[in-house]
């Protein structure tokens, strides 16, 4: 933040002051420009190249990238159950603290008919499975 608060004062000082940056000020000023284009635009469409773990760390990215997971991936089923685990798959990595309390949202959600392409489901097709875990099913494309 201190970066573009400094890139701002320069500007500033140029444009209202009519000071000219010396050359090395421009150039370091290009630089930053062009980080921050790197990693707001194009390093985020690289990374989806990759087979880099996305760390799900807030509510909304959790839900984003199950929903783009579901429009990616060729050969999802819509007639089965699926753990959020298996929803997030082996790219997805979430706490388990932040898996437990993201899932507690997404059922909140469910209930309130906040969410009209996934329900929760009874899981028919896993023996074996936790009692407690739940299964969920996509109706639809998000």
């Amino acid at each position: 933040m201190e970066l573009l608060h400094s890139l701002r004062f320069l500007g500033n000082e140029a444009v209202h002051e009519l000071i000219t940056p010396e050359e090395n000020d421009i150039n370091v000023a290009f630089n930053i420009i062009e980080h921050l284009i790197q990693s707001i635009y194009i390093m985020p469409k690289d990374l989806k190249k990759t087979k880099f773990k996305i760390h799900l760390d807030e509510y909304q990215k959790f839900e984003n990238f199950i929903i783009e997971s579901i429009k990616t991936s060729p050969s999802f089923d819509f007639s089965y159950s699926y753990s959020i685990k298996k929803l997030i798959g082996a790219r997805g990595k979430i706490s388990n603290e932040n898996q437990s309390k993201f899932e507690t949202i997404l059922k909140e959600k469910i209930s309130k008919d906040e969410l009209d392409w996934i329900e929760i489901t009874e899981n028919t097709e896993v023996e074996n499975i936790n009692p407690s875990e739940t299964f969920y099913r996509i109706k639809k494309v998000p």
